[in-house]
């Protein structure tokens, strides 16, 4: 086989040039071999294999050596040599340097010169280093060439003349030398060397045709960090996803194309498993490599269902290589555990290494036949530390993971990570800790009344009273059998628990620890809402009971307050500890909540954009199976913003108005309402409580119209069995009425029927063809399910193809399609290059359709109408916890009006936060208010933050794109205090240059269009802005005249107002009045 890039008439060339080598070698040894037999010289192998074999000589005699080494290998380096000489020899000096790409030294400088025979004298003579271009000098210009050198070495050699004529065919000279010296030297990396300088002056053209050769020192991570802040996995199939780009350095890169076969790398990771395969898994993934279509590359790091380390790499052939570790060789759970994989060529080594017992070591070796190598490319794919789409992850927290390229590394270079790392510093594991003591004084209650019960039970004529289910002490006075108390301990923090539990037990009721969680949450919201906030003591206390209880939305609220400070003291490292334990359980806050801090870098946690996209890419994969459980605590996720008082009205209840009127209107047989009174209740929306069988009720009557969309509406509750048993013939047959009539939805609906059930491919792409083609946007996705899946008829597996209809289904609205968009501009794509940032906003959109963070917002808005600002504030606060946008500006809002001195309690700033992390999305997504108070923020400044003018004239200038007059009337206001404005800016609000250049052109330019907008609220001050601007211009120019108009007009006025005095002082001389 041919190596690549070359012709066979290269490698016929390089054969021959090789031959003739050979032969000349092969020449001069015979030459060589006759002379020493004609002089009865030494014998030839005497010479070849060196003075090792040969009579020492006399001590005292030949030497040679370096005395003052250069540190550092430089050009024209002046080396002084030392020798001495008993005969006529010759005496050599030779720089020998190696690189990564070279397997031997070469010789870069050679200098010879005579000795002459002086035995009594020490003779020295310097001898100047020539180097190569190439090696003394930095890449650039003038030097196109250069070599990175990995080492050097300075070597002398002496050796008498007859012996030198003798071995110089071979070029033996060191190896046969009579006496030598070699020094190891350092060498100058090849961007800190010195430039060459100028032989010639460039031609006045040069510059012209042919850019500038200035190269660039490219730096190379060969140390990966993977995971540099704790993760948490729930199990299911998600993970961080990494990528490991090409070298830039082009030794680096040749390296690493020649080691294909060779591999050898390691991977670090610090694991805290909770559970192996929590989701019925037979392996679990810890640490993988993968390509964009779903095929696997070397590495393969899995734990199985028994706790076994599965390692499989991927030969050269194609095929796997797959080990499993002994069942004594299992990741203990509960504690961090140190997993370190090194690899080299045909032998793997995987060790343990636990933080509790450090000195312990458990190390297993993975080997490989000679007969096939594995492959390795880490820049193929991506990397996934926990799981993917292809495999669940396990249970715990990563805590560390590092990838080392072309490194081994082993336990004795690793120590235990610092005590203030995350992962020890976060304490996951003493909160576990913690709620088995919590749990265990829960038991130890139960097991009480317990006994109590069966004490009460098998005492008949005991009575089962209050002060027995409390457990309280009998009065002496009281006579009859009594039955024995078990006093458990009296702690305060503890007295709901018990009472509940007690109660419960006594009463017979079966009850668990997530019963008694949800009870504790009731309470600590009831108390939060009924005492505005003041007994958070109290509140804390248990919320972190109901926590350890299994309730993870008490443990997003803990976080929560813990975060801001409400009514206590800021605990970040304590709020993301139990952000962490709610994501193991796969809350959807938790997740949502870690998402946003990682997007943000907010409260200690460091921006990670690939580590968000994997909590946000968990709830997406969620949401669509949660919207489609229809709960009947559910809502519908409404965006409603307090500062748009229609929408806010808009929202109803049972006994609104509205609701009532929408009621009144169905009970008459209109169509229009007999739908929104279905969609109210079937979603829960507008403030209404679900109702999903009074909604099939209201879908039924608004069916029998045979309007399409009402025959779509009651055939898909039908099909899905909400609010009914399934009815799969009725609700085809009404679908198939709509789909008679062209309805998009109805088709789509028939054509997943022929997928799904009747299996009929052709029938399915002809219904989905139709559909997509009328804009449905489940057509979309459906078509590209089945190009990814291979049941387009005539087609195989076409990703391709899919991702055309995924991209057009996702831009309409289609959440499916999202979350495979989103996967895919997380791993890359034929068709699109790999984008983090944007498969973070497609998971976090799609994340944050979930009914999770619907409640949350739906009753925060419920308290605000009912003027409860307190519970409304709560509520917000925890739904900006999550990130929405609409919740960051209503909590923002809330701040600045703090009506109620609801601010007083948080310990972090709440106004200026908010607004600020509203505005940092999409333009489309944002409200101008927003922009508009940060621009407030950044042009006053603050004692956090300079005053910065210009970037409060961009914000500006985002709210007058937006359609806001606001914005430009406070450019306009910017423009008239003198502030110097970026042409920038103007030229995206595209105002003429022509107009820029004079201030009062600009100024009246911006009042119009501000005057001219479709915002009644703005054309009052727009317009008396514009007549003073145009008054004060006016003035400025025409004030002479205006002055002696003035005059005159005063001169006028002053000579009417006395002509009139005196007038009417003559007409009261002439008509006196008598006297009485």
């Amino acid at each position: 086989m041919l190596p690549t890039g070359r012709s066979v008439a290269q490698v016929d060339r390089r054969l021959l040039l090789r031959l003739a080598v050979s032969l000349n070698v092969l020449y001069n040894v015979i030459e060589v071999q006759s002379k020493i037999q004609s002089s009865h010289a030494l014998n030839l192998s005497q010479f070849l294999n060196g003075p090792e074999n040969q009579t020492s000589s006399p001590i005292g005699s030949d030497f040679v050596l370096i005395p003052q080494p250069p540190r550092f290998l430089q050009h024209r380096f002046p080396l002084i040599v030392q020798f001495r000489c008993n005969q006529s020899a010759v005496i050599g000096v030779e720089v020998l340097v190696w690189s990564e790409l070279q397997d031997g030294g070469v010789i870069v400088f050679r200098h010879r010169f005579n000795c002459s025979s002086q035995p009594e004298k020490v003779q020295h003579r310097t001898v100047r280093l020539k180097l190569p271009r190439y090696i003394a000098y930095r890449p650039g210009e003038w030097n196109r060439y250069s070599v990175v050198i990995d080492r050097a070495i300075i070597r002398t050699w002496i050796l008498d003349a007859e012996k030198f004529e003798l071995v110089k065919a071979f070029r033996t000279f060191y190896r046969n030398a009579t006496a030598k010296d070699e020094i190891s030297v350092g060498v100058v990396p090849a961007f800190e060397r010195s430039k060459r300088p100028r032989l010639k002056c460039l031609p006045w053209w040069r510059n012209l045709t042919q850019p500038v050769y200035n190269p660039k020192c490219h730096t190379d991570l060969e140390i990966v960090h993977l995971i540099t802040f704790p993760v948490a996995l729930s199990g299911r199939k998600v993970g961080v996803h990494r990528k490991i780009n090409e070298y830039r350095n082009s030794v680096l890169k040749q390296l690493r194309q020649r080691s294909f076969n060779e591999p050898r790398y390691s991977f670090l990771a610090w694991l805290y498993v909770v559970d192996y395969c929590p989701y019925g898994s037979q392996i679990c993934g810890l640490f993988h490599h993968l390509t964009w279509d779903d095929r696997y590359a070397t590495p393969q790091l899995a734990i199985t269902k028994a706790g076994q380390i599965h390692f499989e790499t991927i030969m050269e052939n194609g095929t796997s290589r797959i080990f499993v570790t002994r069942l004594d060789f299992v990741i203990p759970k509960e504690e961090w555990v140190q997993l370190i994989l090194s690899c080299e060529t045909f032998k793997c080594i995987l060790t343990l290494r636990s933080a509790n017992s450090w000195q312990r070591i458990l190390s297993t070796v993975f080997e490989f036949s000679l007969a096939d190598a594995p492959y390795f490319d880490e820049t193929v794919g991506f990397f996934v530390c926990g799981g993917s789409e292809v495999i669940p992850s396990f249970q715990g927290y990563i805590g560390q993971a590092i990838f080392y390229r072309r490194r081994l590394i082993s336990t004795d270079q690793t120590s235990l990570p610092s005590k203030y790392h995350p992962m020890f510093e976060l304490g996951l594991n003493q909160r576990e800790q913690r709620c088995r003591q919590y749990i265990q004084q829960v038991n130890y209650v139960i097991y009480q009344a317990t006994s109590l019960l069966d004490e009460i039970i098998n005492k008949k004529s005991c009575k089962r009273d209050d002060k027995e289910v409390f457990l309280l002490p009998k009065k002496e006075s009281e006579t009859g059998p009594t039955c024995k108390v078990y006093n458990a301990p009296r702690s305060p923090n503890y007295t709901f628990v018990y009472g509940i539990v007690r109660r419960w037990t006594l009463d017979g009721s079966k009850f668990t620890l997530e019963d008694i969680g949800n009870s504790l949450l009731k309470n600590a919201t009831y108390l939060l809402e009924r005492n505005n906030m003041r007994e958070m003591e109290k509140v804390i206390f248990m919320l972190k009971q109901s926590s350890c209880y299994g309730n993870h939305d008490a443990t997003f609220m803990l976080s929560v307050i813990l975060n801001y400070g409400i009514s206590t003291s800021v605990q970040e490292i304590q709020s993301h500890s139990y952000l962490m334990y709610g994501a193991l359980d796969a809350n959807r806050l938790c997740l949502l909540s870690l998402g946003n801090k990682h997007a943000f870098g907010l409260d200690g946690i460091p921006a990670d954009a690939e580590q968000s996209y994997a909590y946000y890419k968990a709830v997406a994969d969620m949401t669509r199976y949660d919207l489609e459980d229809h709960r009947s605590d559910d809502v519908y996720t409404e965006l409603v913003r307090l500062t748009d008082t229609a929408e806010v009205a808009a929202q109803t209840e049972e006994t609104g108005e509205y609701f009532l009127w929408m009621k009144h209107q169905a009970a008459q047989g209109v169509l229009h309402a007999q739908q929104n009174m279905a969609q109210m209740l079937y979603w829960g929306s507008q403030g209404v409580q679900r109702d999903v069988k009074s909604a099939l009720e209201y879908y039924r009557l608004s069916a029998e119209s045979g309007e399409p969309s009402a025959l779509y509406d009651y055939g898909i509750v039908l099909l899905k069995g909400h609010g009914t048993e399934k009815n799969m013939t009725l609700a085809m047959e009404v679908l198939e009425k709509a789909a008679a009539k062209d309805h998009p939805e109805s088709l789509n609906t028939v054509g997943w029927h022929a997928l799904e059930v009747e299996k009929n491919y052709s029938k399915a792409v002809h219904y989905f063809e139709r559909s997509y083609n009328l804009g449905n946007k489940d057509a979309a996705y459906n078509l590209a399910h089945m190009y990814l899946r291979g049941l387009y008829p005539n087609s195989g597996i076409d990703r391709v193809k899919a991702w055309d209809y995924l991209a057009d289904g996702a831009l309409r609205g289609q959440l499916e399609a999202g979350n495979l968009v989103a996967m895919y501009n997380m791993r890359g794509h034929p068709r699109i290059t790999r984008n983090v940032r944007l498969a973070l906003d497609w998971a976090r959109y799609i994340s944050e359709k979930n009914p999770a963070t619907g409640i949350l917002l739906a009753k925060g808005l419920k308290a605000y109408r009912k003027n409860n600002w307190p519970t409304a504030f709560v509520y917000y606060v925890m739904s900006a916890s999550t990130g929405v946008e609409v919740a960051n500006f209503n909590l923002a809002y809330l701040c600045e009006e703090d009506s109620e001195g609801l601010v007083a309690f948080m310990a972090k700033e709440c106004k200026w936060r908010h607004y600020n992390l509203s505005t940092q999305r999409a333009a489309k997504d944002v409200n101008p208010y927003a922009w508009i108070k940060m621009a407030e923020y950044h042009y006053y400044g603050s004692a956090r933050n300079k005053r910065d003018p210009q970037a409060a004239a961009d914000l500006y200038c985002n709210a007058a794109l937006k359609g806001d007059p606001q914005g430009l009337f406070s450019l306009a206001y910017l423009v008239e205090e003198g502030i110097q404005i970026a042409e920038t800016t103007w030229q995206r609000l595209q105002v003429p240059a022509s107009v820029t250049k004079n201030s009062f052109a600009l100024l009246t330019h911006l009042y119009s269009r501000c005057k001219e907008s479709n915002n009644d609220e703005a054309f009052i001050p727009c317009t008396v802005a514009l007549y003073r601007i145009q008054a004060i211009y006016l003035w400025e120019k025409y004030y002479i005249v205006l002055l002696m108009l003035a005059s005159v007009g005063l001169g006028s006025a002053l000579t009417f107002a006395i002509q009139a005095a005196r007038l009417f002082i003559r007409g009261d001389q002439r008509n006196p009045v008598d006297s009485v």
